[in-house]
């Protein structure tokens, strides 16, 4: 039993929420680590994902012995996501934790947004490999006409 005389009862617990990153490409999982302060193993962290159309997906998390955790969530829309922790306490000393944000960008990949250097680059190489071809072939000819 555990008793307590102080105008504060329970100890306050709090969840610190990582990414890998804070942009991610579509078709690619984001994935971090979390820690449930104070230290409490087996206990189910809930992320709650909320999409950029306003839906939300949940992931279950589990604290490791010394309350850290992991996770990886494949988002499926381009757009801005907002995650959020919850750890409901089973122990009244505890504090419950809710709302731990963190916002991520998820971004489309599109074939056809190449950059300037890129585009530069090809256009250069491009025209090489043609110059290069040029020459060639008038040296062969020239040959072929001496002989």
């Amino acid at each position: 039993n555990i008793y307590c005389f102080s105008d504060n009862p329970a100890t306050i617990s709090n969840i610190n929420l990582h990414f890998n990153s804070e942009k991610v490409d579509y078709g690619n999982s984001i994935s971090g680590t979390g820690e449930l302060i104070p230290s409490y193993p087996n206990q189910s962290i809930i992320l709650t994902f909320t999409k950029p159309d306003g839906s939300i997906d949940e992931l279950l998390a589990t604290t490791s012995k010394n309350g850290s955790f992991t996770f990886d969530y494949e988002p499926d829309l381009v757009g801005e996501w907002l995650v959020n922790t919850n750890w409901e306490s089973e122990k009244s000393y505890y504090t419950s934790v809710q709302d731990t944000s963190f916002n991520f960008l998820v971004e489309s990949i599109n074939q056809s947004d190449l950059s300037i250097e890129t585009i530069t680059l090809l256009i250069v190489t491009i025209i090489i490999i043609g110059v290069a071809f040029a020459i060639i072939t008038i040296n062969f000819m020239k040959k072929k006409k001496s002989t």
